[in-house]
């Protein structure tokens, strides 16, 4: 945030409120116009003061008005505006108040502390240069600083010490800075002239004197320069100047004790605060100056030694702390030590010598436990010899001790035994198992102590055979290989495993030979490295790939200068090749072929000419023998690789041509040519697979009206759909292809469906996920497929879409007073709750009288994958009055496109979406007439919208005909929508459940 957006963001909340402090409102430096405007004068001067303040001030104080809290905001800027009217007393009093919230945050306390110190000095913000604690910031004492004082924290960094392996302590040093309530102490602070006149400035004997203002020199005003200054520094520098230019004035006393008050008052302001430091600074300043009176030289003597006992505390006080508190148990020793040395007849010296000893005590304990014995009897020691330690205490470390004297020494035999066993490393348990096999030969035990050793150095091999360190791993089997006392089983299983460090080492060796044949930069050094494998590893199974690898760039680097015309390069290349055994049979042969016709002086085709002469070839076959010639000697080249497969086109249309006409095996070898060529894409190759299994098979050639016709007549679903997958890609984007599939892929949903409700859900599944999955399948029933496999999920809940037909624009039928759309909504509302009670997921078309595209309607159900869609709507026959009854519609589309179908056998229930939406519009309809007592005016099909454009099983019910007075009297209750709305309910119920 720049300073002019910072000045503009404390105007914003300014202008809103005039603010009047002790002086009056804020105006424009030096301004004496009373008739100007009190915004525009403010502006003015926010904006200029903003401009000469440090960007850390900017941005800290950004950070107080960015703040959550709009109470330490607003006290900020009060604060702000009162010190700038030179309210310093009530500024110091509006930040003292600001560092008690706790909202404010902490990162600003820098900065009010910072104003605090300004204002106590009665100096202004705005042209200072803040800078925050972390830098290195003295008490201002030159003319040129405008504030009292400037402080930096100091911080302690105390590092943990360890006297002992065996303890460590974490010591967190917490440091909190107090911010006590405010008092105002800089009593003697001097106002500005009240009537408007400009703040006299600092004087100081570095000021420039200019030369119509020789009269300030005089004493006169040296004197009024004491007395005035508008802070206390000043006033002792101005003091100082006093007394070197006139020692012998008569009131140069007067002058100095002015001065030493503000000074003395500032020392006493700061040590109230607990800023010691800075308060022995005032204090230093009046003890070191004779002329001030020795009163208040004393004064400031006491307080300066006050300060230092507050900072530190008594020694007798620090040395029990430092007992106490110590880090480490030898720490809190060596401070009882010393404090016994330093106050022997403290109270509290038994105390603290029994916090040291028990911790010294419990040390002694731990290493006994962990047998580290001397150790512990230097804790012991500590102890027995300290008579200030408690009787009791001394007496259970000398105990202790001579528990470590004897579990040290032991018998010679068990304290070997031990060692073996004890041993920190796999190394030292095999050194004193040796040690024990010197000494004691004989003795029972010695088996037990060598395998226990053994398997130890048995593991260390392991270990560094597995991180591929196989010389040290043979050491470790060596040591037990040579070693008659490990047992047999042992012994074999390090021979066993010393050979396998031999086999992985040349194998990692034959590893790396093999890479650098791969990775190798150049021809010849692939070639070289090949002959180095051949000749290291002769049995290697990859010798015969590392060989090819090579021969392969030979054979390039040999064409590449055969195309150039360097011919006897290419012949010392070529023979390389011929010269080499382990070359395959199938490229000798070829080099062969190329070494005749370098000798004979005839140049290759370069890659272009390869190109060129393949595109225009004159037959099919020319073209694709050109590229492959071309690849063969340009591997992987780009261009021929399109030359290719343009190739392959051609060779494609000669198969089907000659597979047309019945010529099998011609056509195969079209096929074969494209189809075993891995430099053909994958497209072109899945293509003529199919028409070469057909060859293979001497079946005629299939066109896309065979295929498309034998799909739609397949005995089952999954003949027909592999029969339109295939001919999709024997003949992609075909339409009648694609229509077959569509009718297929019907198939298979209608007999997952069929799994489905014998509980063969994996069955069905497969079937699902096989419409799905096929991009070529028309969305609307993909979209049903994903339904339904959305319903395979355990514990799956069901999700009902409801839509209350018309609203808003749109009332449907209107007689009586009564409109559709109103009974719609309360009756799907109704529905709803009903659905829920039964733990479906409901979403609704609309819950208020909003007008919503019906076209809109189906599509949302059809976006969230919603299970069925059920449209709500109450019926009429224009005005008529004669119908009555109810009647439920599913999706038909009548050979006129309009109407409505009433033959149950005319649905094409073969669409399960059909098939699906019928079964859930007989299980509604069939509880409505029974709940309602209604006409049952059937179940019908019908192109209405919402029916057609839902991917789901989908239907639409007509409850009563409100152009019928009897039906409407019926329909307008209450008791007629809640038995509806129950029958539909369990209607949706039992459709899901069979």
């Amino acid at each position: 945030m720049n300073k002019s957006i910072l000045s503009k963001l404390l105007l914003s909340s300014l202008v809103s409120t005039t603010i009047v402090s002790s002086t009056g409102p804020i105006i424009a430096a030096g301004s004496q116009n009373e008739d100007t405007k009190f915004f525009e004068d403010k502006e003015d001067l926010l904006l200029h003061a903003f401009e000469n303040v440090s960007e850390e001030f900017i941005e800290l104080a950004e950070l107080i008005f960015a703040g959550e809290s709009e109470e330490v905001s607003e006290a900020f800027e009060q604060a702000l505006i009162l010190h700038y009217n030179k309210d310093y007393a009530l500024a110091v009093e509006a930040y003292d108040t600001l560092l008690t919230q706790d909202s404010f945050p902490d990162k600003a306390v820098s900065l009010i502390d910072w104003l605090v110190i300004l204002a106590e000095n009665q100096s202004d913000w705005t042209n200072q240069s803040f800078r925050s604690q972390s830098e290195e910031i003295p008490v201002l004492t030159d003319e040129s600083e405008s504030t009292e004082e400037l402080y930096q924290d100091d911080v302690n960094h105390e590092e943990n010490t360890y006297d002992e392996v065996e303890e460590t302590a974490d010591v967190q040093l917490e440091r909190s800075e107090d911010f006590p309530e405010s008092k105002e102490v800089d009593e003697e602070i001097d106002r500005v002239d009240e009537e408007g006149t400009e703040q006299q400035t600092m004087y100081s004997t570095s000021s420039e004197v200019s030369n119509n203002s020789a009269e300030q020199y005089e004493a006169d005003s040296l004197y009024e320069a004491v007395i005035e200054a508008p802070t206390a520094t000043a006033a002792w520098n101005a003091a100082q100047d006093f007394k070197e230019a006139y020692p012998n004035d008569s009131r140069l006393a007067e002058a100095m004790d002015s001065a030493a008050q503000r000074i003395f008052a500032m020392g006493q302001s700061s040590q109230n605060r607990e800023r010691y430091p800075l308060a022995r600074q005032y204090y230093d300043m009046l003890i070191n100056e004779p002329v001030v009176s020795a009163s208040l030289r004393e004064a400031a003597s006491v307080h300066h030694a006050e300060t230092i006992e507050a900072e530190n505390g008594s020694p007798a006080d620090i040395l029990y702390e430092a007992v106490i508190e110590a880090p480490t148990a030898t720490a809190a020793w060596n401070a009882a030590q010393d404090f016994k040395e330093a106050y022997p007849n403290d109270s509290r010296l038994a105390e603290a010598m029994d916090s040291a000893a028990q911790r010294i005590f419990s040390m002694g304990q731990s290493s006994q436990n962990r047998e580290r014995y001397p150790l512990a009897r230097q804790y012991y020691d500590m102890l027995i010899n300290e008579p200030v330690v408690s009787a009791s205490l001394r007496e259970a470390a000398s105990l202790h001790h001579a528990e470590t004297i004897e579990a040290e020494n032991g018998s010679p035999a068990d304290s070997l035994f031990e060692a073996v066993l004890n041993a920190s490393s796999a190394t030292a348990a095999w050194n004193a198992a040796q040690d024990f096999k010197e000494a004691y030969p004989n003795d029972s035990r010695l088996a037990e102590a060598m395998d226990s050793a053994a398997q130890r150095i048995f593991s260390m091999g392991q270990s560094s055979q597995n991180r591929e360190r196989y010389p040290q791993a043979r050491q470790y089997y060596n040591m037990l290989i040579n070693e008659s006392a490990v047992s047999n089983n042992l012994r074999t299983q390090a021979s066993t495993k010393y050979a396998e460090t031999i086999e992985a080492e040349n194998k990692e060796k034959a590893d790396d030979l093999y890479a650098d044949v791969i990775n190798a930069s150049t021809a010849t050094a692939a070639w070289n490295a090949a002959q180095d494998f051949k000749s290291a590893f002769p049995n290697d199974s990859r010798l015969p790939a590392a060989i090819d690898s090579a021969a392969q760039r030979i054979l390039s680097m040999g064409t590449s200068n055969h195309r150039r015309g360097n011919f006897n390069t290419a012949n010392t290349y070529y023979s390389q090749l011929l010269n080499e055994q382990n070359v395959s049979s199938s490229l000798r042969r070829e080099v062969n072929e190329l070494i005749q016709l370098s000798r004979q002086g005839i140049r290759l085709r370069t890659v272009n000419e390869y190109y060129i002469d393949s595109v225009n070839g004159a037959t099919a076959t020319d073209a694709w023998n050109i590229a492959v010639e071309g690849l063969k000697y340009n591997p992987g080249n780009a261009r021929l690789v399109d030359a290719l497969n343009m190739a392959a086109q051609r060779q494609f249309s000669m198969g089907q041509s000659q597979h047309r006409n019945g010529n099998y095996s011609s056509a195969l070898t079209y096929y074969n040519r494209v189809f075993n060529h891995s430099s053909v894409r994958s497209d072109i190759r899945q293509v003529v697979g199919i028409f070469r299994t057909q060859a293979q098979q001497s079946r005629p050639l299939m066109t896309s009206v065979d295929y498309s016709s034998q799909s739609i007549r397949a005995n089952t679903a999954s003949a027909a759909w592999d029969i339109a997958v295939e001919g999709l890609i024997a003949y992609p984007h075909n339409s009648d292809i694609i229509d077959a599939l569509n009718q297929a892929a019907n198939r298979n949903l209608s007999l997952g469906r069929s799994q489905f409700r014998q509980g063969n859900f994996a069955s069905a599944r497969t079937y699902y996920n096989r419409v799905a999955n096929e991009p070529a399948v028309s969305e609307a029933i993909r979209t049903l497929a994903g339904v339904f496999l959305q319903q395979l999920t355990p514990n799956y809940k069901h999700t009902v879409y409801i839509d209350a037909g018309h609203g808003g624009r749109d009332p449907g039928a209107s007689f009586g007073g009564v409109r559709e759309s109103d009974l719609n909504l309360s009756t799907a509302l109704l529905l709803r709750t009903e659905l829920q009670k039964l733990g479906y997921n409901v979403v609704m078309s609309r819950e208020t009288d909003v007008f919503i595209e019906m076209s809109d309607r189906p599509f949302e159900a059809n976006s969230i994958s919603a299970d069925i869609f059920v449209s709500i709507h109450y019926n009429s026959m224009g005005g008529a009055g004669t119908a009555r009854g109810i009647e439920s519609f599913i999706y038909h589309r009548v050979a006129s496109g309009f109407g409505q179908e009433t033959n149950r056998n005319n649905f094409r229930t073969e669409d399960p979406r059909i098939d699906e939406s019928l079964r859930l519009a007989d299980a509604m309809h069939a509880n409505l007439i029974s709940d309602t007592n209604m006409r049952d005016r059937g179940v019908k099909g019908n192109n209405f919208n919402v029916l057609r454009n839902s991917h789901i099983p989908a239907m639409l019910t007509e409850l009563a005909f409100l152009d019928n007075a009897a039906d409407r009297s019926i329909a307008v209750t209450r008791e007629f929508q809640l038995s509806a709305a129950r029958a539909m309910a369990r209607g949706i119920d039992a459709y899901f459940s069979n």
